[in-house]
């Protein structure tokens, strides 16, 4: 069954280790960072101009001709657009069912009907120590293995708002809360690989009720 698998997540909750098990498992591809080349390829951006605005409230200007007149978009709405039309994209040509790891892909794919949306969230303390010991996905390859506390918390504050805004701002709904998602878990209670097999069950139990609907006359 060609489910898509969305991934959303709140920064070191181990929602990119997460997404990654899960397409292992099954054998089919996840997308994070793999999304910032192949928008850059179609909307004709440059690597450096995605990944400066990837998931983050904008701030930039992007110039262009259109029947030779120039117009003007903001950079962060330009990225936005790229990275729709990659997922987009994405989902047409997978045969399989993927993942995909945030950057509103739940809402690129509304239309989607065979879509999971799934948001990883954790407790601070547990998100901290994931951080600090360089397990939290390699998502921007710092080492915080001497920051402080307090300083750790203000960077989870940060991330975690830049994706808020982000997501808020092109959703028109609230990022991280329950009701936006299929499916919410805490990877603190279960840690990894418990989040992950039950994800994978979950999935199971999607698939297996999307079989019986097409079953009933």
């Amino acid at each position: 069954m060609n489910t898509i698998i969305i991934i959303d997540r709140q920064f070191g909750s181990g929602g990119l280790e997460i997404a990654r098990r899960i397409a292992e498992k099954r054998g089919i591809p996840c997308f994070d960072r793999e999304l910032i080349e192949r928008a850059a390829v179609d909307r004709g951006l440059t690597k450096e101009q995605i990944e400066n605005q990837d998931e983050r409230p904008g701030s930039g200007i992007i110039f262009g001709l259109i029947a030779d007149t120039m117009y003007t978009r903001p950079l962060e709405e330009e990225v936005f657009l790229a990275e729709r039309e990659a997922i987009r994209k994405i989902a047409r040509e997978s045969k399989d069912g993927c993942v995909i790891v945030g950057r509103c892909a739940d809402i690129a794919l509304s239309r989607h009907t065979n879509l999971v949306s799934i948001f990883i969230h954790a407790s601070e303390a547990f998100r901290m120590e994931r951080v600090r010991s360089g397990k939290a996905g390699g998502e921007d390859g710092i080492n915080y293995r001497s920051w402080s506390d307090e300083k750790l918390l203000e960077l989870l504050k940060k991330k975690d708002k830049e994706r808020w805004s982000y997501y808020d701002s092109h959703a028109q709904r609230r990022w991280g809360q329950a009701k936006n998602y299929d499916f919410t878990i805490n990877s603190a209670f279960l840690v990894i690989e418990g989040s992950v097999k039950h994800i994978l069950a979950l999935i199971d139990d999607f698939e297996q009720e999307g079989e019986d609907r097409k079953e009933v006359p």
